[in-house]
């Protein structure tokens, strides 16, 4: 989802990564949901379900969430 800085401070779900591209602030939240409730938890936090809608955001978000993950996976190991 993506999130108003302003909107950081709410307390998200433990299960949640938080990133930046150029553009935006993000909120990957790790636990799968239908569109409909990821819509809801998304509008809870004060964001919105992501709408990526260029090639270069598409790549932006996609580097971020590949980088964040492979991070976790280390720090797990």
């Amino acid at each position: 989802m993506v999130m108003p800085k302003s909107k950081k401070s709410k307390s998200l779900p433990k299960s949640t990564l938080l990133f930046s591209t150029s553009d935006s602030d993000y909120a990957l939240i790790l636990k799968p949901a239908t569109f409909a409730k990821a819509e809801k938890k998304a509008l809870k936090f004060g964001g919105y379900l992501a709408d990526l809608s260029t090639p270069d955001e598409n790549s932006e978000v996609f580097d971020s969430i590949t980088g964040l993950l492979r991070l976790s996976k280390e720090l797990q190991n």
